[in-house]
């Protein structure tokens, strides 16, 4: 089974890659809300890095308001103290209401008193807002609620040693339930309502959180939306997004970019000029892209000779996991670790080509072409052999 990028559990990717994003314009909103589960404590809405507290407020008898200028219309992250509660809701123009449920928050941690424990919050209902009324409507008319309680279910009955092939068709069955669900509703949103914020927001989920979005219709959905002369933050990152996926088609030239090897010395990839190119990515919290490596010492070993070069890009946020790895995997090829912008951002060269999933494969010709893009290690060492063993 594939790795979602940073997130090995389905709910949390879901919780977290519902994407912030940004209408241009400063604006006051007011927003009232109240909780189900929570008397008293703090709560906050938090910037884009999650570092600062754009503003506040104190909970009295589980109620709260917040009124303040915002420079942005988005889904903010929002956190509550004491325990480390987080959230997240749409603040847009005008007043808002929010009801937040915490008694099926997930705790992470020995609990509320550890500093590094947290909770996400999935109950929270919101009124007042377009985006949130269209977006509310999207998840509850797809069952996403439905689909990731069965997910869960799933995960907590499996018997992998005893019935992996049963739990790896049902994992999928359930994926691509969701995902054929979610692609109808959008559908039919696109026919009336293509040119709202919201459009281009639901269709940034979908895409999150789909195992193989449908790139074709996704293409055809971006280009039914119409743009005036400040188009919305969820446009350009669906129209990034897209380019993103364009960046990995067979033709797409690599770009020349720098990655640190473990020796700390930048490494160029237009040195590698005149070689054909696997790019691996992996990270060595990814069970799956470990277990493929003694196939793919293999394969080195075989066809370097024949002008092979194998390029091992890491996810790893620290590099002390990365090393770790590479310590213990002995790997014969160049290894580099992705850059990250920032903590909170995710991988630059990923992000270049879009890639969620890993493993995943890359191979380059000898000019630095895409050939071939997939997660199938099966079909990436098949159109190895085939490009290097075919007769002139």
């Amino acid at each position: 089974m594939r790795t979602l990028i940073n997130h090995c559990i389905y709910c949390i990717f879901l919780f977290l890659s519902l994407s912030t994003g940004a209408q241009s314009g400063t604006f006051y909103a007011q927003i009232s809300g109240s909780f189900s589960g929570l008397d008293s404590g703090t709560v906050q809405i938090l910037s884009e890095d999650a570092d600062d507290t754009l503003c506040q407020s104190v909970i009295l008898a589980g109620h709260f308001k917040i009124q303040h200028q915002f420079a942005t219309a988005k889904q903010y992250l929002w956190r509550i103290t004491p325990g480390n509660w987080h959230f997240k809701a749409f603040v847009e123009p005008g007043n808002s209401t929010l009801h937040i449920d915490t008694t099926g928050a997930k705790r992470n941690g020995k609990g509320v008193n550890d500093p590094n424990a947290w909770a996400l919050i999935w109950q929270v209902e919101q009124s007042g807002t377009p985006m949130a009324t269209d977006y509310s409507r999207y998840l509850q008319q797809t069952r996403q609620q439905w689909f990731r309680e069965q997910l869960l279910k799933a995960m907590a009955q499996q018997d992998i040693a005893v019935n992996k092939k049963n739990y790896t068709r049902l994992i999928d069955s359930l994926q691509k339930e969701a995902q054929q669900t979610q692609l109808l509703w959008i559908e039919q949103f696109m026919t009336t309502k293509p040119d709202v914020p919201s459009a281009s927001f639901i269709i940034l989920q979908y895409i999150m959180q789909a195992i193989q979005p449908d790139w074709t219709v996704c293409n055809r959905w971006f280009h039914q939306m119409k743009v005036d002369e400040t188009p919305t933050y969820y446009y350009q990152q669906l129209k990034e997004k897209l380019l993103a996926q364009h960046n990995q088609s067979a033709g797409a030239m690599m770009p020349d970019v720098r990655l640190r090897q473990a020796n700390h010395q930048p490494f160029s990839f237009s040195s590698l000029q005149g070689q054909y190119v696997l790019l691996d990515f992996w990270a060595s919290w990814c069970g799956p892209c470990r277990k493929e490596i003694p196939a793919w010492k293999k394969i080195y070993e075989k066809y370097r000779p024949q002008g092979l070069e194998i390029v091992g890009i890491s996810g790893d946020r620290y590099d002390k996991d990365w090393r770790k790895a590479l310590a213990k995997e002995k790997m014969p090829w160049i290894q580099l670790i992705d850059s990250f912008p920032s903590k909170n951002q995710s991988a630059m060269l990923s992000d270049y080509f879009g890639i969620r999933l890993i493993p995943h494969y890359i191979l380059l010709d000898k000019t630095g072409k895409v050939l071939l893009s997939t997660d199938d290690p099966a079909l990436i060492r098949q159109n190895i052999t085939q490009l290097i063993e075919k007769k002139d």
